[in-house]
């Protein structure tokens, strides 16, 4: 009986105690920052109809980028164009994908901020026959053939300045002095009309 007693009295300061020990327990915070590409209506999905591109065909997405971390995030969006043979960014070793990008976009976000960037594209013919590619107007020329026929993707890099080098990153480096990167990228074929 005394045993029970006792262990009663322990279980009990110990429970009572639990709130004054919490300040000193570190946070279970996560430092990282997401990225969506929302399809039409702003949801991640209806990205291409039979993931395909018609050449003249206007498609309209959004980029989202979230910051889940505890201060500003000063970011960039690069949009790169690959066709099937050409390597994508490698999450494990935080390579970017060396392709050369087609479209960029930035953005401060404030500490939990987000961000919902229009994403306008399209495949079209010029005057001299070339396939080109516009993104929220403004006409890029593709490295590479990118006729029907061939796999394509766009890839969307997610970048951050570093103060400590004073340019951006790919990825970011978190509190704990990790370094973590996050990439969406959407295949399509592209058909004539």
């Amino acid at each position: 009986m005394k045993a029970v007693i006792a262990s009663t009295v322990i279980l009990l300061v110990v429970v009572s105690l639990l709130p004054f020990l919490r300040p000193f327990q570190p946070d279970r915070h996560e430092d990282f920052l997401s990225m969506a590409i929302l399809g039409e209506g702003g949801a991640a999905e209806n990205y291409l109809v039979n993931r395909s591109v018609m050449v003249g065909e206007a498609v309209s997405w959004s980029v989202y980028v979230k910051n889940h971390r505890d201060e500003p995030a000063y970011v960039s969006v690069m949009v790169k164009i690959l066709d099937e043979s050409m390597t994508g960014p490698i999450s494990e070793s935080y390579d970017p994908s060396p392709a050369k990008a087609v479209y960029e976009v930035r953005e401060i976000l404030d500490e939990a901020g987000e961000w919902v960037h229009p994403f306008d594209w399209s495949i079209i013919e010029s005057e001299e026959n070339e396939t080109l590619l516009t993104i929220n107007s403004h006409e890029f020329k593709p490295f590479f053939d990118i006729s029907e026929g061939t796999r394509h993707r766009l890839v969307f890099e997610l970048w951050t300045f570093d103060e400590e080098t004073n340019e951006f990153i790919f990825g970011w480096i978190a509190d704990d002095l990790e370094r973590d990167c996050v990439w969406n990228q959407v295949w399509f074929n592209i058909h004539e009309g």
